[in-house]
């Protein structure tokens, strides 16, 4: 089973009276940011008279709604670029295409068309506008998730240093910083890192990170928590999957219990419901959270047998690409032999 992907846009949440631009801003750096079961997003409404391409946009953002598919969301973007194509003038609907588009185009990770629409908008808005500091935080995400150091840090200085007065605003631009920083701090090929942490079994015994990483096998990390159902759901089911194929080979399943509202006895009691036989950790005091950006849950990381980032993110993002590493690891590995 995969994990069910919700809407990646939906404002429905928010009146559609109150759609301000700082309400779109925060919808984008939502989007840059959170998992998608928790993204908010429709278009504001618009006057009847209004351009067919804008129509079409609106059609096609109802019938992704409905459907919930890849395929749609592809409709979307195309919608969202082609009203761009038409060059026109900044302002609300313009703003809203333009976040559609950077949104989808972050969901299928394609990093570079999203600079290639920064490059062109950017100019265009005036320097403390709101939507111009999102185009910079996407500016940002894009350069460290395509490993470009040097051009991510500097759109976290940039942004660090700017004056913004709205505190919705600032709160989603820190934490788009956050996220930015975690993205550098765990791009694939770098070291994780280093940690101690208490079996959840045994919180006299710890479990030194050196030990786990870098023997020539992947490990793969979760960090959860018992009233998280999506951990649970995925312990059950995705992860005891890849121990019972797994197991005997190069691979070893680690759980990280974090330690937010919730307790090692907590833990270990779903642990036990589960039947998770791998190894489980408790993070006590947040800290090793913290060092490897964990700000949502069930998060993941899948470190290679050289003690290197593999894979690092969300469950919803990374999941998939680690099932699939695996599966080329060790399945392509069997055919051969």
């Amino acid at each position: 089973m995969r994990i069910t992907r919700q809407p990646l846009l939906d404002l429905r949440r928010v009146g559609r009276d109150a759609v301000t631009r700082v309400a779109q801003i925060a919808l984008v750096l939502m989007l840059a940011a959170v998992p998608a079961h928790t993204q908010p997003a429709p278009p504001p409404e618009v006057e009847a008279d209004e351009e067919a391409d804008w129509q079409a946009l609106r059609e096609a953002y109802d019938t992704y709604v409905e459907a919930r598919n890849d395929e749609n969301l592809e409709a979307v973007l195309k919608a969202a670029r082609h009203y761009l194509d038409g060059s026109p003038e900044p302002g609300r609907r313009t703003e809203t295409a333009l976040g559609f588009a950077l949104q989808v185009l972050e969901r299928f990770e394609r990093f570079e068309k999203v600079l290639e629409l920064c490059d062109k908008w950017e100019p265009t808005l005036p320097e403390q506008d709101t939507f111009r500091i999102a185009l910079r935080v996407y500016r940002g995400k894009a350069h460290a998730h395509l490993g470009n150091v040097e051009e991510a840090t500097e759109a976290v200085h940039v942004l660090r240093n700017m004056r913004i007065d709205e505190d919705e605003l600032a709160r989603f631009v820190q934490h788009a910083l956050f996220e930015i920083e975690r993205i550098l701090k765990l791009r694939p090929g770098s070291e994780p890192p280093a940690f101690e942490l208490a079996r959840l079994d045994n919180q006299e015994h710890t479990v030194p990170s050196e030990a786990l990483f870098g023997d020539e096998r992947y490990v793969l990390l979760l960090f959860w928590t018992s009233w998280c159902g999506k951990c649970r759901d995925l312990m059950t089911e995705e992860l005891a999957s890849l121990q019972r194929r797994y197991g005997d080979e190069a691979f070893e399943l680690v759980s990280v219990g974090l330690n937010w509202r919730d307790s090692a006895e907590a833990q270990r009691e779903a642990v036990a419901e589960a039947e998770a036989t791998w190894t489980h950790l408790y993070d006590s005091t947040s800290e090793v959270a913290s060092d490897y950006g964990v700000r949502h849950v069930p998060f993941l990381l899948l470190v290679d047998p050289e003690g290197r980032t593999a894979h690092a993110g969300t469950a919803f993002r990374v999941l998939e690409r680690i099932q699939d590493t695996l599966a080329k690891a060790f399945d392509d590995e069997a055919n051969e032999d």
